[in-house]
This record gives C-alpha cells, structure tokens and sequence, in this order.
C-alpha cells in the first residue's frame, strides 16, 4: 500500500509519500535508455527540499517541497 498526501504550509507546496518498506530511497545516475532511476532524480531536480523520515510505525515517508511562488 502506497499513500500520498499534498498540501501547501506557509507558502510551500509539500508531497509525501509513504510506503511499508523501510529501504532507504537511493539517488542513483537514471538509465539513459532504460526506466530505471528517473522518479528520485526528477524529485531531486525539481524540489527546492526533499528527504526521508522513518516511520515509527514501520515504513518510510518520502517528502519533497517547491516554493510556492
């Protein structure tokens, strides 16, 4: 299972996404030709901040923010 949740705070466009596996997420080169790869580096790209939180719970949050300006 898989949630996302978007939402803006003081000016800032948040996403977070949580899964049940607790694997840290990895930047990694994107594949040139392949599929592998591409949706951290786009988030890395694009987000102003991004990053992960552990869920006590289990699992893992992985978060990004964008200016809302």
């Amino acid at each position: 299972m898989v949630t996302v949740i978007a939402y803006t705070s003081c000016g800032v466009y948040v996403v977070e996404v949580w899964d049940g596996d607790r694997t840290l997420p990895v930047l990694r080169e994107a594949e040139t030709l392949g599929v592998g790869g591409w949706g951290l580096r786009a988030v890395a790209e694009y987000a102003t901040r991004w990053g992960v939180r552990l869920d006590q719970r289990g699992g893992k949050t992985v978060f990004a923010e964008w200016e809302a300006s």
